[in-house]
């Protein structure tokens, strides 16, 4: 037989032993002033020090919108308020490509006319931009022509993936006469 119980018999019932824990004594009920018991209990020497339950909600509620409304002007100095607004450049385009993987994007160069034409300064750098798929595809029909464009474009503070790699984010483009942009007079040999 396999399940044999009567060796069981001889051994200690574990629950002869067990005695139940003293129930905890049940907490005092607090009084208010307006109660004629609160006035028979002996005053703690801290008890005016600590807050009321009033005021932790008030407290809490209080560092709940400092904290959010932080938060709010946080991400809206961060993602949504560029440091310049309206700036122009003049300049061909270089190159302008379709990028980037979850967020596709059109990054470009564009050489800035004045660097071009400036005899007196060494040529610093090129102008690094993202733009919008409309004017991606626009600019792309001027990269290598020879025409110069006039650019605006905004200035952020950070790159965020949804607006190109790029601070500068091109916001419009036109075509301008390159006699426009540099008087005549500035070709002339002298």
């Amino acid at each position: 037989m396999r399940f044999n119980n009567t060796e069981d018999d001889d051994k200690e019932d574990l629950y002869e032993s067990f005695e139940p824990e003293e129930p905890k004594k049940p907490k005092e009920p607090e009084y208010r002033p307006d109660d004629p018991r609160y006035w028979d209990n002996d005053e703690d020497e801290w008890e005016h020090l600590r807050p009321t339950t009033r005021w932790r909600r008030v407290l809490l509620w209080t560092a709940a919108a400092c904290i959010a409304a932080a938060a709010g002007w946080l991400a809206w100095r961060l993602v949504f308020a560029p440091y310049s607004e309206d700036a122009v450049q003049y300049g061909y385009v270089e190159t302008v490509e379709l990028r980037g993987d979850l967020f596709k994007t059109y990054e470009g160069v564009l050489l800035p006319y004045k660097n071009l034409h400036d005899t007196t300064r060494i040529y610093r750098e090129d102008f690094t931009f993202s733009t919008s798929d409309k004017l991606g595809k626009t600019m792309r029909e001027f990269q290598n022509s020879g025409r110069p464009l006039r650019v605006e474009y905004r200035t952020y503070r950070h790159a965020f993936p949804w607006r190109g790699e790029q601070k500068r984010v091109v916001v419009r483009v036109d075509t301008v006469n390159p006699d426009s942009i540099i008087p005549a007079d500035w070709l002339r040999p002298h």
